[in-house]
């Protein structure tokens, strides 16, 4: 697949907008960092939308979740509250890309996070797919917070019980509904979020 990513963009190499560069949100706030994400085709995370830069990083994101044997794809989705698919095209909207699934995975509770985050189709004009809003955010946290860690999902690693409910009753809708009160019945969320 050809990549719709322009290799520089504003006169930076597109590299330097990875790891963490949180700059477009910074500058631009989340509601007009969200419209892009719906607005610009360019801008989805999806198989066949990556270029030169992300390909290494792909890879050793591959490697570092099998070897903490992180969970399936609708593990996490289950996790989150949403539900599973049922079938490989159900999960990509595509029949050639569900296809070359088959080939590699028996069935579609295999298919691994970073796969299922990457492939996983979206509706056209709404906001990106229910997981990939928290894509950096997801992988990140999974693989390097120690925040996921069982020993430190406790009160005090978030300053007391009350912080610690807030935290545990936070919901992707509450997020956003938090942050975008104007946007959020336009945005739909009931669609991504329990």
């Amino acid at each position: 697949a050809m990549s719709s990513l322009p290799e520089q963009f504003n006169s930076a190499p597109m590299s330097s907008m990875f790891f963490g560069n949180s700059k477009q949100v910074l500058e631009e706030g989340l509601k007009n960092t969200l419209q892009f994400m719906i607005s610009q085709p360019m801008g989805s995370i999806s198989a066949h939308n990556d270029g030169f830069s992300t390909k290494p990083l792909t890879k050793i994101l591959m490697k570092l979740s099998r070897e903490h044997a992180l969970q399936s794809f609708n593990n996490y989705r289950r996790r989150f509250g949403l539900p599973a698919y049922n079938s490989f095209f159900q999960l990509t909207k595509n029949w050639e890309t569900a296809d070359e699934l088959k080939n590699l995975y028996q069935s579609v509770d295999d298919v691994e996070l970073l796969t299922g985050v990457l492939i996983e189709g979206s509706r056209m004009g709404s906001l990106p797919t229910s997981t990939i809003m928290t894509h950096s955010f997801i992988i990140n946290a999974i693989l390097t917070s120690n925040l996921t860690s069982e020993l430190s999902w406790k009160p005090n690693t978030f300053g007391g019980d009350i912080l610690f409910s807030l935290v545990k009753g936070t919901t992707l809708k509450s997020f956003l509904c938090n942050n975008l009160v104007e946007y959020c019945d336009g945005l739909n969320i009931d669609l991504y979020a329990k």
